[in-house]
């Protein structure tokens, strides 16, 4: 999931939040990462070496595993929170994951991985997240290391958010459980989530413009119910909504609720509830 700028979730808030954290994404990194996994335009074989970047439990490492159910690549996961990486490496044993290595590493400085190392790197999600860099350089300096660590002639996948859908019913029920106060936002620089940024930092990287590509997909913030939405959500209460009171977090429940079904792109489904939402992948080739 990306940070905003001005919030920054660090390494320390997705430690504490490791064992909750596939359940606040609400399966919205997931649903995106599907859709590059399924398309991706440098075949997996058994000879691949494959970077999970800023792997979190290791979703996108799952995906892979459960699309080429009987390949054995190795796969590399790398992410700045141990934790997270604990999650991962007790993922990989429960489904007994061959070729699987692991290292803790910042997005914006992978220093423990070598140069011209892996076919294929995913990073899904995870260049605005790095906690060393809060400045605005700090995405690509990301995909300057992910172009680094990227094997001459692989592929590099990298996904950043255009529309999460999710944050005006945010704002709104902040507005009014404590109207006058900034709401809290996922959101960046605005420039940072259109696909002409993603696309201008990979070429400033050095990923070759001849098959470059970055593309508008639709994915969706989804749970069960309504009501198991609003609890993912409110697994963020720290820092969205820092400083409530029990009586304020009662109020958010009931008024997130309200909001979220006022929304445009709210639905119900067959399988429950879901926000949509708008990501860029972008795809380049060293």
């Amino acid at each position: 999931m990306a940070c905003s700028k001005e919030h920054g979730l660090s390494s320390g808030f997705h430690d504490a939040h490791s064992n909750t954290y596939d359940q606040m994404a609400s399966n919205c990194t997931l649903n995106i990462a599907k859709q590059f996994v399924k398309d991706l335009p440098l075949p997996i074989t058994n000879d691949s070496h494959i970077l999970d970047n800023a792997c979190g439990t290791g979703l996108v490492t799952l995906l892979l595993k459960q699309t080429y159910p009987n390949l054995s690549p190795k796969i590399h996961g790398s992410d700045i929170a141990p934790n997270m990486l604990e999650i991962y490496t007790s993922r990989a044993k429960e489904h007994e994951w061959s070729n699987i290595s692991t290292s803790v590493e910042d997005v914006m400085d992978l220093k423990g991985l070598k140069d011209d190392t892996f076919t294929h790197v995913f990073t899904n999600f995870g260049i605005m997240a790095g906690p060393s860099s809060p400045d605005s350089k700090g995405p690509l300096r990301a995909v300057k290391e992910i172009y680094r660590v990227t094997r001459k002639g692989g592929v590099a996948v990298t996904t950043t958010w255009w529309k999460r859908g999710f944050d005006v019913a945010m704002e709104k029920t902040t507005g009014r459980v404590k109207p006058g106060e900034k709401a809290f936002s996922f959101g960046s620089n605005g420039e940072w989530e259109t696909g002409r940024y993603l696309m201008g930092m990979m070429e400033d990287a050095g990923f070759k413009r001849e098959g470059m590509s970055v593309k508008c997909v639709k994915g969706a913030i989804s749970a069960r119910s309504l009501e198991e939405l609003v609890e993912n959500n409110m697994l963020f209460k720290d820092i969205a909504y820092k400083g409530y009171s029990e009586e304020e977090l009662g109020q958010v429940r009931v008024i997130l609720a309200e909001e979220l079904q006022k929304l445009e792109v709210y639905k119900k489904t067959d399988d429950g509830v879901e926000v949509e939402q708008w990501a860029w992948i972008g795809v380049g080739f060293k």
